[in-house]
């Protein structure tokens, strides 16, 4: 699957909602972030967290950068101090990609109908009622199949209440298990500090938290980019804002760069015209 990139006002609104942390909005956007960038019609409400993760990633590399600096305290010596780690965002896609853990299973019920697990359907899980229907991928009943993200949230209500408890204990069995096994260190090279803990797993939402870090930015900072492209740059506003962030800060790259040029060439000009150093007369005869 082939998608192209996301424009610079996508960026800005996501930045938005990850700053108010409203995580409705959030995940509605992350949404049609997808379906607007994917080539080919794609069906958001089926990917898993673990598609999401994954599909935003590459988007994020793609459009933004495929470093991250992350910021955390250390102790040494009983006193705390900043650092800052260079995150390569390919390796944690890797990671992602090619664990291997066993997400699909299924299993019959007195022979009357079959019912088949995997991963989570939505980004963050806000109890543990959502979680057990979220990972129930269908259900096969007297031949037909029930694909559960066609219903509704009312109808998987239902289902869940009238689910017989030896299959509540053995979906509670398989989250427990991929829980158990689904765990992947963000930072290998750490041993000590915050970055340390960093770990990302299927249903503590850390998956959707390590995603808003990536689309996180400065809102200050971008309104100033946006300003300086128009009024230094020559940018129309709408030019900013149909570009992609990467190239958005290509852009500002290079204008930093033709202004420190402008700095040296300045300094080297004002050192040049400086007057030369006269000494002062000895006093001789005739001097």
């Amino acid at each position: 699957m082939r998608f192209h990139q996301f424009d610079g006002k996508t960026h800005l609104i996501i930045g938005k909602y990850i700053q108010n942390n409203d995580k409705p909005s959030i995940f509605k956007e992350f949404q049609d972030i997808i379906e607007t960038c994917c080539d080919e019609p794609i069906d958001v409400h089926s990917l898993t967290n673990v598609d999401l993760f994954c599909i935003l990633l590459n988007l994020r590399i793609m459009c933004i950068s495929q470093t991250f600096d992350y910021e955390s305290v250390i102790t040494t010596d009983n006193e705390k101090v900043k650092q800052t780690q260079k995150l390569d965002l390919y390796d944690i896609l890797d990671k992602v990609t090619n664990h291997k853990a066993q997400y699909i299973t299924s299993f019959n019920v007195d022979n009357h109908y079959k019912i088949s697990l995997g991963l989570p359907k939505g980004f963050y899980i806000q109890d543990i009622d959502t979680l057990i229907v979220d990972v129930i991928d269908n259900i096969e009943l007297l031949g037909k199949t029930y694909d559960m993200k066609d219903l509704s949230a009312e109808e998987k209500t239902t289902i869940l209440d009238e689910l017989p408890g030896d299959i509540l204990t053995a979906i509670t069995d398989h989250i427990r298990g991929l829980d158990h096994d689904y765990k992947i260190k963000v930072f290998d090279n750490v041993t000590s500090g915050d970055l340390s803990e960093i770990e990302l797993k299927l249903f503590d939402n850390s998956l959707f938290e390590f995603i808003k870090a990536m689309y996180n930015c400065n809102l200050q900072e971008q309104y100033y980019i946006r300003y300086i492209m128009v009024k230094r740059l020559g940018f129309r506003l709408q030019d900013v804002d149909e570009i992609t962030p990467i190239d958005t800060q290509n852009y500002i790259n290079l204008y930093r760069e033709e202004l420190e040029e402008e700095k040296k060439a300045h300094e080297k000009q004002q050192e040049q015209q400086k007057p030369g150093m006269s000494l002062p007369s000895p006093g001789f005869p005739g001097s």
